[in-house]
């Protein structure tokens, strides 16, 4: 069962069940690809780079000169992430590592039960966090003060 589309060139060339080919043998995706011209591909990709570079500018990298603020109880330490190095910032050894290479900061090795602070990965964004709630350890990227006329940022 076919149908049709009055004044097109692909006049019963449709079909109206899935996985079914036309007439001519074609599936209705070869069909769309045939219809193409060369100035729809180049829209096509116009398109796509527009939503990459978008998508890089809003999501993209690592923000540099970032610095990793470490709170513990009373006691909040401040580390530029330019700086390759191990904190721990418990007194007790090896309770909460944390470790500050390539722009990023993660927790390393904690003695605490299900190490959730460990698989939360590395962070090098300001307001991306990690917490080791059992430690109390919160550690979060600060960057370049916002501007104080923006009330908000939306992404």
């Amino acid at each position: 069962m076919h149908f049709s589309l009055p004044g097109t060139s692909i006049d019963s060339c449709l079909t109206i069940f899935p996985g079914q080919h036309n007439i001519h043998g074609m599936s209705p995706a070869r069909i769309f690809i045939k219809l193409l011209r060369p100035m729809d591909y180049l829209v096509v990709l116009i398109v796509v780079v527009i939503i990459g570079g978008v998508s890089f500018f809003a999501y993209g990298g690592a923000a540099s000169g970032g610095t990793a603020r470490i709170r513990s109880d009373d006691t909040t330490w401040l580390y530029p992430l330019d700086r390759e190095r191990v904190i721990s910032p418990l007194e007790e050894a090896g309770t909460c590592e944390i470790t500050i290479t390539g722009e990023t900061v993660r927790v390393t090795a904690s003695s605490c039960p299900q190490q959730i602070c460990i698989s939360m990965g590395a962070i090098s964004r300001p307001s991306q966090w990690i917490a080791c709630l059992p430690h109390g350890v919160f550690i979060d990227v600060v960057g370049v003060e916002p501007d104080p006329d923006v009330d908000a940022y939306a992404f």
